[in-house]
């Protein structure tokens, strides 16, 4: 039912970043890889009884049936999404009382070397739903080196390295002069650093939350021939990124890059906040809920993170931060060219 939203994604993300071509192989990948998780994921939540235990039951009930009640509502958001599950409207004082709508989707076949290489990746990730729903024990989160290496495969798919590299070419940092400095904040283990490595000239300080993110993003740089003198790994929290950059020493910063990173802090407002005190420039982008992205938004909940934010949060945040600019996108993915 979501078959296309990540192709069409793609596709409006090439036109943000002045029709960047996105491979045939990778556009039909997008399809198969939506088509996948869709069936693992209702798959999965039908296997565990979830279905029957919401049928004819209002949202605010069912949810005292699971210890998670941020995944419970954000399940049911996206299925209601895909057209699964409905909300019937209440009575008098009665809430709407939720009804399955549709049973499986078929089972899907992947044809592309992407989307099976995912399929694997996603299967042994939401395989740890049930316990995070049932018990609020997500056992895949990133604390272990281990799990850090399943958010690394996810975001080394061909799909997901396409969608960071078309988000970060629509940034603009290409315009930040070769002697200049970026800052560059990812999702936990640099998956945005080779892209923007190849988009600038310039030097780039990544700031990563451990020195197990820093080796891994070493790693990943390395096995690509992009570990040079241009990037610099610096460990620290977002939230605290002015004080990480005055120790740097690095001198006056061009711009503050913030890929994929909001929904990984619990305080994105102070994240933000601190960006502009580093620079008077930040450039954001970041996934919100939707049905391109709800495949992210479980995969990196189930790892550690946040629910993917919606847009209106998301401008709360920059304007809590100081920050106005220019909006490229607000929905799948918010795109900003912000200043203070």
């Amino acid at each position: 039912m979501a078959r296309h939203a990540l192709a069409k994604l793609l596709s409006k993300l090439s036109g943000t970043a002045g029709g960047a071509r996105v491979p045939s192989h990778v556009q039909k990948a997008a399809s198969e890889v939506l088509e996948i998780c869709e069936y693992r994921l209702v798959l999965t939540l039908d296997s565990m009884g979830f279905f029957r235990d919401v049928e004819g039951i209002s949202p605010a009930e069912a949810s005292l049936k699971f210890a998670d009640r941020s995944l419970f509502f954000s399940i049911m958001e996206i299925l209601s999404q895909l057209g699964y599950v409905s909300v019937r409207r209440g009575f008098g004082f009665m809430d709407g009382r939720i009804r399955q709508v549709h049973d499986l989707p078929p089972s899907p076949m992947a044809t592309t070397p992407e989307a099976i290489e995912f399929d694997s990746v996603f299967a042994e990730i939401i395989s740890s739903l049930p316990d995070a729903l049932k018990e609020g024990k997500r056992s895949l989160h990133v604390a272990s080196s281990e799990n850090k290496a399943l958010l690394a495969k996810m975001y080394d798919s061909e799909v997901f390295k396409t969608l960071l590299t078309l988000e970060v070419k629509s940034l603009g940092i290409s315009d930040v002069p070769p002697h200049g400095f970026i800052v560059s904040l990812g999702p936990g283990v640099g998956a945005e650093l080779p892209t923007v490595l190849l988009e600038s000239d310039a030097r780039v300080i990544s700031v990563l939350s451990s020195e197990d993110d820093a080796r891994i993003a070493e790693l990943t740089l390395s096995g690509l021939g992009l570990l040079s003198d241009q990037v610099m790994f610096v460990v620290g929290q977002p939230e605290r990124l002015h004080r990480i950059i005055e120790e740097a020493k690095t001198g006056p910063v061009d711009a503050v890059v913030v890929v994929h990173s909001l929904h990984w802090s619990n305080a994105p407002e102070a994240c933000l906040r601190n960006a502009s005190k580093v620079s008077r420039r930040v450039m954001v982008s970041q996934p919100v809920l939707s049905e391109a992205t709800w495949p992210l938004s479980i995969a990196s909940y189930l790892l550690g993170s946040n629910i993917l934010p919606k847009p209106d949060q998301i401008d709360f945040w920059v304007n809590s931060a100081g920050l106005s600019g220019r909006t490229l996108m607000t929905n799948p993915i918010y795109l900003a060219q912000l200043v203070r």
